[in-house]
C-alpha cells in the first residue's frame, strides 16, 4: 500500500510529550470530522531522525500536519501544497537578522508556496502574512482543557512564585531567579527542562548554586506532569519570554486562580486586558515583584472565576476544537485563506 487515501491526517511533531499534551485539540477535531489520524512523532538521534524523514514521505497521500518551526524546517522541499504548517512559535531563527536567519526566511518562502498556514495569535499571523506574502489562519491556540476546581485563598504570607517551561536564558528564567533570591518575603518553584541541546539555555552548575545560596527560597522540580497540582501552592506565575505562541503555561496560571506576570510581548499579549495579569519588562521584573508583596490586595483583587470563564470561551478545548473542524472542513481553498478562528 502506498502511503494512505487523501481521506486522513498525518500529525508530525518533535516529542511524545509535546505530541500528547499540546495536539490533542488537533486529533478530536479530525476525530470530528470523520478522518482517520496518524501522529507521528520524531523523537531524538540520528536514527530517530531518518525514521521520522521516511514516515513523512510514507504519508505523502495524507494531508500532513507539520506542528513547529523545527519541524517545518527539517520537512523543507519534501512539502506538498496540501500539508498544514502550524507555527506554535517563531523560534529565535525567525526573530534574528543574522545570515543564517535570513537564509531561513528565504528558504520558507521558496519552498512554501501554496501550504495552508495556521498562527496562534494575531503578531505571528501578521509576521507569517509578510513572511510567506499570503494570507495566514489564526487559530486561538491549541485548545486548553479548563477544570471547575475551586482556587486557594491568595495572597499568602509568604509570596510563592511560580515559573513553568524551559530554563532558557532568552525567557529571563536567569533574572527571575535573581530577583527572586534577592526580595524577602519571597520563594520560587521552577518546573520545567533545562534544555542541554539548546546553547541558550542557563548552567546547571549555576542554578544548583543559586539554590543553595538562597537557602531554601529556591525550588527546581524539573519537568512535571501534573502541573496544575504544583500551582495551587503559588500565587503568581512569571513569563518574561521574548516571544510565545500562546503559552500553556499561563493557561495553566489562569486555571489555577494565579496572578500572571507577563513580558509584553505576542502570544503573552493575547491576555491583554484581563484582570489579574500584569506586564512587565525583565529590566523591571524586581520592582514588580517587590511591589506585589509590599502592597499584595493591589494586584490580588480580581475575581479568578470570572477570568477563567471568559478564557474557556476564548481558549477553551471544545472552542478550538470546532474551528479547527471549521478550518479542515473547508474544501474551498480561497474560503480556508480566509478564515480566521478569532473572528468565529
Amino acid at each position: 500500500m502506498e502511503g494512505h487515501s487523501s481521506a486522513s491526517y498525518a500529525l508530525f511533531s518533535r516529542d511524545e510529550r509535546t505530541q500528547g499534551l499540546f495536539r490533542a485539540s488537533w486529533l478530536a477535531a479530525i476525530d470530528s470530522i470523520g478522518c482517520p489520524s496518524f501522529p507521528v512523532c520524531r523523537g531524538f538521534g540520528l536514527l530517530a531522525f531518518f525514521r521520522y524523514i521516511l514516515r513523512f514521505h510514507h504519508h505523502r497521500k495524507s494531508r500532513r500536519l507539520i506542528f513547529g518551526t523545527s519541524e517545518i524546517l527539517l520537512c523543507l522541499w519534501l512539502s506538498k501544497p496540501r500539508d498544514v504548517l502550524v507555527f506554535t512559535g517563531l523560534g529565535r531563527l525567525l526573530q534574528t537578522d543574522g545570515l543564517s536567519a535570513q537564509f531561513v526566511r528565504l528558504a520558507l518562502r521558496l519552498a512554501y508556496k501554496k501550504q495552508t498556514v495556521i498562527a496562534l495569535n494575531e503578531d505571528d499571523q501578521q509576521y507569517l502574512s509578510n513572511l510567506f506574502s499570503n494570507a495566514v489562519i489564526l487559530i486561538n491556540g491549541e485548545g486548553y482543557k479548563f477544570s471547575d476546581d475551586g482556587f486557594p485563598t491568595r495572597p499568602r504570607p509568604l509570596l510563592r512564585v511560580g515559573y513553568v517551561g524551559r530554563l532558557l536564558k532568552s525567557k529571563a528564567v536567569d533574572q527571575l531567579i535573581e530577583a527572586a533570591a534577592a526580595l524577602d518575603d519571597c520563594h520560587l518553584t521552577l518546573v520545567g527542562d533545562i534544555d542541554f541541546s539548546n546553547s541558550d539555555a542557563i548552567d546547571r552548575k549555576w542554578l544548583a548554586e543559586k539554590i543553595e545560596s538562597a537557602t531554601g527560597k529556591l525550588q527546581y522540580l524539573g519537568f512535571v506532569t501534573d502541573v496544575k497540582s504544583v500551582l495551587r501552592d503559588v500565587d503568581v506565575v512569571v513569563s518574561m519570554s521574548v516571544r510565545e505562541g500562546l503559552p500553556f503555561s499561563t493557561l495553566d496560571a489562569i486555571d489555577s486562580g494565579c496572578l500572571a506576570v507577563l513580558s509584553p510581548v505576542p502570544g503573552h499579549l493575547s491576555f491583554d486586558g484581563l484582570e489579574g495579569v500584569v506586564f512587565s519588562n525583565p529590566g523591571n521584573l524586581i520592582e514588580v515583584m517587590r511591589s506585589i508583596v509590599a502592597t499584595p490586595g493591589t494586584y490580588f483583587n480580581f475575581d479568578p472565576l470570572r477570568r477563567r470563564s471568559l478564557c474557556r470561551e476564548k481558549f477553551g478545548f471544545e472552542s478550538v476544537v470546532r474551528s479547527i473542524a471549521t478550518m479542515l472542513g473547508q474544501t474551498d481553498a480561497t474560503t480556508a485563506k480566509q478564515f480566521n478562528g478569532y473572528r468565529r
